[in-house]
């Protein structure tokens, strides 16, 4: 009678372990046929496309530069006094 349930026993863990072989073989396939995905919409795509430009760009612009150096050592470089004034007051916050 004991050798009845040693056998039983062992039958039993032999189909615990053929079980857990099984499913060990099914996340395998499972992992395997999943693949993950990623979409990025189009609106952040131009955001992207407008960081990569903004990036490549010069952050001195040469041109305006040289222009107002030459205007300066010609003397023909004038700001108006009243532009002058207007942007000292915005920004004290007198609005006149």
């Amino acid at each position: 009678m004991q050798m009845n349930n040693i056998n039983r026993l062992r039958a039993l863990r032999n189909e615990q372990a053929a079980g857990a072989e099984e499913r060990k073989k099914a996340v395998v396939r499972h992992d395997a046929a999943t693949k993950d995905q990623v979409s990025i919409s189009a609106q952040a795509q131009d955001a992207l496309r407008l960081r990569a430009a903004i990036s490549e760009a010069p952050d001195i612009r040469t041109d305006k530069v040289n222009a107002l150096r030459a205007a300066i050592a010609q003397g023909t470089y004038r700001v108006p006094a009243e532009a002058i004034a207007e942007k000292m007051l915005r920004h004290t916050g007198d609005q006149r």
